[in-house]
Parts: C-alpha cells; structure tokens; sequence
C-alpha cells in the first residue's frame, strides 16, 4: 500500500472540512438532498448509516454467553426458612437484572440502528433498479446484506438476553413467595402461642388456684391473712 505525501495546508484543511461535516445541522444535510437519487447518494446513505452503527458498542457474543454462564442462579426451595440466607441470594440476583439491562440496552441499540439501516436503504435501493418487482427486491436486498446480518447477530443476542432476563422475574416471584410463607407461618405461631397463654390462664381460673396479689393488682384480705373479719354494723 503506497501513503501519498500531503502538506500541512492540505491536512488543516482537510481537519477543517471534516469538523465542518461533524457540525452540520440536520436541516442544513437535508438541503443537501435536493438532487435526485443515485448510486452516489445512496453510498452516502451507507457510509451515514454506518459511522452511526460504530458508534453504538458492538456486542460480543462469546464475551456474553462467557460472563452470564458463570453467573450462579441457584435459589432456595421452599422448604428454606432461613431469611437472611434468601435476602442475600436476592441481592445477588438483583446484581444480575441491573448488568442484564446493561447488556440489553445495548444489544438493542445495536440491532435498532442495523435493522433500520437495512429496511431504509433497501426501499432506497429499489429506485436504483430497473426490472420486475421481484427482481427490483432480489437486487436491493443483495445490496444492503451487510446490514441484515448486524441485524439479525443482535437480534439473536437480544432474544438470547430477554429470555434470561424472563427467567431472572420468576426466581424473584420465587422469593417473593418465600419470604411470604415465612411471614404467615411466624404469624400463625404468634396466634397459637398467645391462644396457648389464654388456655393456660382460663385453666388456672377454672381449678380454683389462689391467685396472687403480684398477678392480679388485688386480692381478697380474708384468704391472705387467714383471720375472720366481723361486719360492721351488725351482730
């Protein structure tokens, strides 16, 4: 490959034109495209879609499928009444929703911008074709490939996320329900053991047991001192 030597002047102008391009407005790009459609046009429609796509991140998917396989999704059954043991395998999954939506959020904006690059060059591209419709659409849709591949490598990453982001809502209803059937349980204890304090007081009542002075707030001086007491006022 041969490198053409160029001047100062020519590279500050060069610099200039292209900090020009990135400022341009988009009604000033719009008046731009008073002429009709041609291949050259189109090309830039290209090149325009792509600069926009490399700016979005570009998923990896061995990196992806690597980092959610390590990921320990293990919850407790429902036989676990162990609290603190569930709210820590709860903050551990809610880790994993928050970096799932991380990674959705930029498969999706992978795949919008290729997919919608693929769907508008392709109906541009029928206008540069002559021929039958079905032959107008065999030659556009040859032309914008690249882009329905992107298309559909984000797309499948992007059902591949949802679908572990679906299973990651269940194991928290999971939880949910676990730590529910832990509170009902403690409540029916508490129901039975206060039911157990109220049996066992009407039960002391009921045989007759003297009952002192300290439980009660008063009791009945006769029995306590033991002497006969005469009335007054009679004989």
């Amino acid at each position: 490959m041969e490198f053409e030597e160029i001047t100062i002047e020519e590279m500050l102008a060069y610099e200039e034109q292209q900090a020009k391009a990135q400022k341009e407005s988009i009604s000033e790009q719009i008046k731009k495209r008073k002429s009709s459609l041609n291949n050259d046009n189109f090309d830039l429609d290209v090149l325009m879609f792509e600069q926009q796509l490399t700016i979005c991140e570009k998923p990896d998917e061995s990196e992806i499928y690597q980092e959610l396989s390590s990921w320990n999704f293990a919850t407790p059954t429902k036989e676990c009444f162990d609290r603190t043991e569930i709210v820590k395998v709860y903050a551990r999954l809610n880790s994993y929703r928050h970096r799932l939506a991380e990674l959705v959020g930029m498969c999706s904006r992978y795949y919008k911008v290729a997919s919608t690059a693929q769907k508008s060059l392709k109906e541009t591209a029928h206008a540069l074709y002559t021929g039958t419709a079905s032959e107008r659409n065999a030659h556009a849709g040859y032309r914008v490939r690249p882009f329905e591949l992107e298309s559909l490598y984000a797309e499948g990453l992007l059902l591949y996320l949802t679908e572990t982001s679906r299973a990651l809502d269940s194991m928290f209803i999971n939880l949910s329900a676990n730590l529910k059937h832990i509170d009902n349980l403690v409540r029916v204890n508490h129901g039975y053991e206060d039911e157990g304090i109220s049996l066992s007081y009407q039960s002391e009542l009921s045989s007759g047991e003297e009952i002192e002075e300290e439980d009660i707030g008063f009791a009945d001086k006769t029995k306590v001192s033991g002497l006969r007491v005469r009335n007054r006022g009679g004989n």
